[in-house]
């Protein structure tokens, strides 16, 4: 007769963790050797090692499109800031077609109003009866 023999609930355990620890060989990759003449050894990136500030990547960003791009000497004027008494000239003249304010649309309407009811008054003194012809060829 043949006993059984059992297995305590601990050896159960640490097998099945062993199992789950066991993975295929083919799919692990060995260990790099960098030593002379074996793997090539990775270059470092810098960037992993700060961040830089928002504003400092897009001075950054800029500065490398800029170069990179080619425009026009009439394009390239615009990509230079403007001198102090050119900007005070320029600007004034920028004034002059902004848009109206609130208080003066509301102005120019009530102007407008008004004029058109004295011209409807003057047409009616005036036009009182007008006669409509239809021509039927």
């Amino acid at each position: 007769m043949v006993t059984k023999i059992k297995k305590s609930k601990v050896q159960d355990k640490l097998s099945k963790e062993k199992l789950k620890l066991q993975k295929n060989p083919l799919s692990h990759p060995s260990p790099k050797n960098f030593r002379h003449g074996n793997d090539i050894r990775p270059r470092i990136i810098k960037s992993q090692f700060m961040k830089f500030p928002r504003y400092a990547q897009l001075q950054r960003q800029k500065k490398i499109l800029m170069k990179r791009k080619k425009c026009s000497p009439s394009l390239a004027k615009f990509f230079e800031p403007l001198n102090k008494n050119n900007f005070k000239k320029i600007f004034r003249i920028i004034e002059n077609y902004s848009s109206e304010s609130k208080k003066e649309k509301k102005e120019r309407f009530q102007k407008e109003v008004k004029e058109k009811m004295k011209d409807d008054k003057k047409k009616k003194e005036k036009n009182q009866y007008i006669l409509n012809q239809d021509l039927i060829i």
